[in-house]
């Protein structure tokens, strides 16, 4: 495992940040120009940036006098993780989506505990599943239900299609939130499955 660990420092040798090694900088030039530098480790004090070595005092002077600042790049995982943070009580939600054309409920919510760290889980839900999912009355059974017949899509915190992903959940207005007794019911409705069960109800009542 690759443990080492690039310093960088200003010129006053003050410790500002670190980063591991292969890992990369964003350099924000005198004019704002921003650029990107990948970083690999020599020694504790000598890094090479892009296709120069420097030692860490001399970086921190060069780009001092070139009016250049600095900052790490944060992986992907830690760039989600940062957004998930930020808006905090919208990933605490469970939304569903309608598409009444194709006749199904897409569950979205955010799980916490993935073996990535955090994925966004898909549930697609046919109508026809919300019939079957009528059998039972406790709304927690109905929804493990449809969670565990559902077709299922993931995408880990990791992946490059979580930042794309989050946004549109956090952005995008759902159509239910929360798998609440009320959202069951306006379920069993949109697919027909309280109609279907009415004529035994009439049947029973003989």
């Amino acid at each position: 495992m690759n443990d080492k660990t690039i310093r960088f420092i200003d010129s006053h040798y003050n410790n500002l940040f670190t980063i591991p090694d292969g890992g990369s900088i964003e350099l924000t030039l005198s004019d704002g120009e921003k650029v990107t530098r990948k970083c690999k480790y020599i020694d504790d004090y000598h890094t090479k940036v892009g296709y120069n070595v420097y030692h860490i005092c001399e970086f921190a002077e060069r780009m001092e006098q070139n009016g250049t600042k600095y900052a790490p790049v944060l992986p992907e995982k830690e760039l989600n993780e940062a957004y998930i943070l930020e808006n905090y009580n919208e990933f605490q939600k469970d939304k569903f989506y309608i598409s009444a054309q194709s006749k199904t409920i897409t569950q979205v919510y955010y799980n916490p505990d993935s073996n990535a760290g955090g994925q966004l889980v898909y549930n697609s839900i046919s109508y026809d599943l919300v019939k079957e999912a009528s059998k039972f009355k406790d709304k927690d059974e109905f929804f493990d239900y449809l969670g565990g017949c559902a077709r299922q899509t993931l995408v880990d915190i990791n992946t490059p299609d979580f930042k794309g992903c989050s946004n549109s959940f956090v952005n995008n207005k759902c159509d239910y939130i929360s798998s609440s007794k009320d959202t069951m019911k306006a379920f069993l409705k949109l697919s027909g499955a309280e109609k279907a069960k009415s004529p035994k109800y009439k049947e029973m009542e003989r």
